[in-house]
């Protein structure tokens, strides 16, 4: 897929998803748009070292994109409930310097989260490296200077991809366990 026009569909979510997150931020306090970023970041790492284990077992083409798009709908769900959780430490929004800084830190913030989200997704996609959308940000990642740029400086990725071989055998160990005969 090499489609110019299909490669820059990423592109428009990921900025629409940013105007939102910005405009939400500005509503909102910073400490709790530190939170939330926090948790992304922790759900993009704990789904790509997930994924990684996922890969070494699956073999089917098409399991392995469905699973990708699994995976990131994982991440999302996992970094709501995680930024839910860590929100919920209301004690740093009371400070009164804090306050001060929401209007201009909340957004900016978001433009991070936004950065850690398409860190994510390129994440799985990298380990995944099947389907549609796979494609579809592999071109993106091809005609959009931005998004190349993501791409190859991936820091979610960066971190995860030493922990790769542990995690393999990790996951090894516990399909033994659940299934003694897949020696």
């Amino acid at each position: 897929m090499d489609n110019f026009f299909v490669a820059q569909i990423p592109v428009i979510v990921f900025i629409i998803f940013m105007i939102i997150r910005m405009v939400i931020a500005f509503k909102r306090n910073f400490v709790n748009e530190l939170w939330g970023l926090l948790a992304l970041i922790l759900s993009a790492f704990i789904v790509l070292l997930i994924s990684f284990g996922f890969r070494a077992h699956f073999t089917e083409d098409s399991l392995i994109a469905w699973s990708g798009v699994v995976l990131v709908i994982l991440m999302l769900v996992l970094y709501k409930l995680l930024e839910v959780l860590f929100t919920s430490f209301k004690f740093m929004a009371k400070l009164s310097d804090v306050s001060k800084a929401d209007r201009v830190v909340g957004p900016l913030i978001a433009i991070l989260e936004t950065v850690v989200l398409i860190w994510g997704v390129y994440s799985i996609m990298l380990v995944m490296n099947r389907g549609a959308v796979y494609d579809i940000m592999m071109s993106s990642a091809k005609h959009n200077i931005v998004m190349k740029f993501l791409y190859e400086y991936n820091y979610i990725y960066i971190l995860g991809e030493p922990l790769k071989d542990s995690i393999v055998k990790g996951f090894n160990a516990i399909i033994k366990v659940i299934d003694p005969s897949k020696n």
